[in-house]
């Protein structure tokens, strides 16, 4: 009888034991996944900001390309009248051999003749009055008229003798 009780005994502190390292591993295990999503969230988040970081100054580097090319295409517009044959050329060209969508030379009038032959009146938009100050623009996103879509306006002002049209 005695062995019996010693028995039972030994078990129930063998049961006891087992119990309290299981709810021991349990703890453990939901602490360490606990703390591990926390780290790969924490990790993941500075992934994406350094990506996000360097595509934005991709595209940073692509944008002030184009303005430097537009710049270029400008000092040379701004040597013959604006709207002539050579210029309306150049814009078709531009158009054929660049990733832009629509090309257009603006007088300081607003008058902006487009590489499809559309001609609008653009004095009141933003991105013009921006130009007219003679600075470099990219517009918000906005409503085309001319190809009817969303677009973003890339723009700089040409200078005739240092003297913006």
């Amino acid at each position: 009888m005695k062995r019996k009780a010693i028995y039972k005994l030994s078990f129930k502190e063998y049961l006891k034991a087992i119990m309290i390292f299981i709810v021991f591993i349990m703890i453990c295990s939901i602490s360490f996944f606990f703390y591990i999503k926390k780290d790969i969230e924490n990790e993941s988040v500075n992934k994406v900001v350094v990506k996000t970081e360097k595509q934005t100054e991709s595209l940073k580097q692509y944008i002030d390309i184009q303005y430097r090319y537009l710049e270029g295409i400008g000092n040379h517009i701004s040597q013959q009248d604006l709207f002539c044959e050579d210029n309306i050329n150049l814009i078709h060209s531009i158009k054929e051999y660049t990733k832009l969508e629509n090309v257009g030379i603006i007088d300081k009038n607003g008058e902006s003749h487009y590489d499809n032959g559309a001609v609008k009146n653009v004095s009141h938009r933003e991105y013009f009055q921006e130009a007219l100050k003679g600075n470099r623009v990219l517009s918000a996103p906005l409503e085309s008229v001319i190809a009817g879509k969303t677009r973003v306006i890339i723009a700089v002002p040409i200078m005739i003798n240092k003297k913006e049209l």
